[in-house]
């Protein structure tokens, strides 16, 4: 069965929590609801789906996609081919940088793309903006505390990937063997 899609959400499993937040806060916002694609859902794929065929149909009636954006998502080959088939089909693209990635930090041509951040309130109202605009209906204001609590329920604001943890921990265990082994030799 073919649905169409108005929003196509482009994630890494991983970033499953903050794309469901995202789709929640959508879906409670704007009336009419939107038809959202999101592939980590379980209603979206489902056991025995084609994924590749699925993701095509997403694509195919979708007029926004949002792609969420970390240093490890856009690295990923998978998520640049949504975006490139996004792109190719004309489909307004919002990429919404969240964790350990700024839209500075971007690769070209995901930068060119008016990318936002997602920790900042100003970026997050544009993302509902180009929403309401390209879906040619009511603006919505994001209230601060609305704001504060997506950011509290999602803890992306200032998430640690779990490689700068690994990272974080070597250079503490180096510092300890280290300070062992001094102690070790005044000995």
């Amino acid at each position: 069965m073919e649905v169409n899609y108005d929003i196509f959400i482009s994630h890494l499993p991983v970033d499953s929590k903050l794309a469901f937040a995202l789709n929640r806060f959508i879906k409670d916002k704007f009336q009419p609801k939107f038809s959202i694609f999101l592939s980590s859902d379980g209603d979206t794929i489902i056991d025995g789906d084609v994924w590749l065929s699925r993701i095509q149909e997403g694509l195919k009636s979708c007029k926004i996609m949002l792609v969420l954006c970390s240093k490890n998502s856009v690295a990923k080959t998978w998520v640049n081919i949504e975006i490139g088939a996004a792109f190719q089909k004309g489909i307004d693209i919002i990429p919404i940088c969240f964790g350990d990635m700024v839209k500075e930090q971007l690769p070209e041509p995901i930068k060119s793309l008016k990318p936002i951040n997602l920790s900042e309130i100003q970026d997050f109202q544009q993302v509902f903006d180009r929403i309401a605009e390209k879906m040619n209906c009511k603006r919505i204001k994001i209230l601060g505390k609305e704001y504060k609590k997506f950011l509290k329920d999602t803890k992306v604001h200032n998430s640690i990937n779990s490689d700068t943890l690994i990272i974080m921990m070597m250079i503490i265990m180096m510092v300890i063997i280290g300070v062992a082994i001094y102690y070790m030799v005044l000995s």
